[in-house]
């Protein structure tokens, strides 16, 4: 069971949580003369998970940021003379707009998980999907470095992509449990 898996299954339980609390607001005369197909629809539509939209046409402009990096962390393979110093290197930081179900924004954990660069993190934020990508790199960024970071870019919001449609293939099964579950309480 993955991680994102293990997150739906909790929110399912949630939302069969609220599901159960709506219910019990009626009276037995209220369930005994509403139309039950009408009620599981309503409910259905009232608490199904939407799907997530990122805007991947539209990046915020990058931002470029000097951020201190402890010398241990950098790569083997870099010149560094003393490992335990922090060295200023250049952070970059984009966003995306970012549209959905509120609820799932308590999963940003999936998508850091799921870019292969442990040099990133994602954060969501509001209505944004942030984006902090810190490279060993001082400032100013050469044109040899900032072709690297470009396709560093493009790997990270390929990743993203990727991810974004599988967290809403994930949604179409939590809504298809919803579904039943919806189905079973009524």
């Amino acid at each position: 069971m993955t991680f994102f898996t293990r997150k739906f299954d909790e929110l399912l339980e949630l939302i069969e949580v609220e599901i159960k609390n709506e219910i019990a607001k009626k009276s037995k005369e209220e369930l005994e003369e509403i139309d039950l197909e009408s009620l599981r629809s309503s409910i259905i539509d009232s608490f199904k998970v939407k799907y997530l939209e990122v805007d991947f046409l539209n990046r915020t402009s990058t931002n470029f940021e000097d951020i201190p990096v402890s010398g241990k962390k950098f790569p083997e393979d870099f010149d560094v003379n003393r490992r335990g110093k922090s060295y200023k290197c250049v952070r970059v930081d984009w966003s995306y707009d970012l549209k959905g179900d509120d609820r799932l924004r308590l999963f940003t954990d999936r998508f850091n998980n799921k870019i292969p660069d442990k040099n990133s993190k994602i954060m969501i934020e509001d209505d944004k999907l942030i984006v902090h990508y810190q490279t060993f790199y001082s400032a100013p960024i050469l044109p040899g470095e900032e072709s690297f970071i470009k396709s560093k870019v493009e790997e990270i919001q390929n990743c993203l992509i990727e991810d974004v449609e599988s967290a809403n293939s994930e949604i179409d099964k939590l809504n298809e449990k919803l579904k039943e579950k919806a189905i079973s309480l009524l």
